[in-house]
Order: structure tokens, then sequence, then C-alpha cells
């Protein structure tokens, strides 16, 4: 298995990467906005002080960011592979590993009550797929010879 041999994705896996990550990202957008905008839980109701309520915005925003980078930057390099590099093993094992990580932790958080949970959830299960398709495709071109 030589480390600096390249394959195309296909043009179906790359659509699916884009339109999984691009759903993760507008759900988890709607929830921090509806979260934010919410007075129960930003302090409008008079119960946290405008320094907690502050906290608590910016918690909100943390946890959002958390939420898309793993989708935005698998995405992008994603993006940039199927327009100018391929892929490679390397790319197949760093983002397989960052994704796993990322659902196990996500998992972890045991929000079963939000619609948003369960879309991440399944957005990780299907990129994960996704990794999968691509490395059957390096393996192809292996076999091939190519």
């Amino acid at each position: 298995m030589d480390i600096s041999k390249t394959a195309k994705i296909p043009e179906r896996i790359f659509f699916l990467v884009t339109a999984v990550c691009a759903a993760a990202v507008i759900a988890s957008t709607i929830q921090a906005f509806h979260w934010i905008s919410d007075p129960s839980l930003t302090g409008g109701n008079g119960i946290l002080s405008r320094e907690e309520s502050e906290a608590l915005k910016n918690g909100i925003i943390m946890v959002y960011l958390v939420r898309i980078v793993p989708f935005t930057g698998f995405a992008v390099n994603t993006a940039l592979a199927y327009y100018r590099t391929g892929i490679t093993n390397v790319f197949l094992v760093i983002w397989s590993m960052v994704l796993l990580g990322m659902m196990v932790l996500h998992l972890l958080s045991f929000n079963y009550r939000s619609i948003v949970w369960y879309i991440l959830a399944a957005g990780y299960l299907l990129l994960i797929s996704s990794l999968f398709m691509m490395k059957s495709q390096l393996t192809e071109r292996d076999q091939r010879g190519t």
C-alpha cells in the first residue's frame, strides 16, 4: 500500500458529503438561534443576571462552533480533494479518527429529546460510511495498478 497514491472521489460521494455537512450545519444553526433567542434560557425572565446571561450565550456559541467545525472542515477538505488533490490513505485515516472521535463525543452528550441530536448522529454515521466508500475507491484503484 503506497501512501502517496491518490484516487478521485466519485461525484455521488462528493455530493453526499456536501449535503450531509450542509444539513448538519443548518440544523445546528437553527438550534443555536433557538437557544439564544429563548428568554427562559438567556435570562429574559429575570432569573439570571446579565453576566450569567452573557456567559450562557457565550457557552451556546462555543457549543455551536464545536458542533459545526468537524462538518465544515470535512466538507472543505473533501471539496479540495474532489477538485484538486484526490484522496489518499492519510486523508482517510485522519478524517476517520476525527469523525469517530467527534461522534463519540456527540453520543456522550445524551440529548435524546432534541431532533438536532439525531440529525447530527445520522450525519456522523453517513460521513463515516462515505469514508468507507472512498476507501473502496482507493482500493479499486490500487488493484487496477494505476
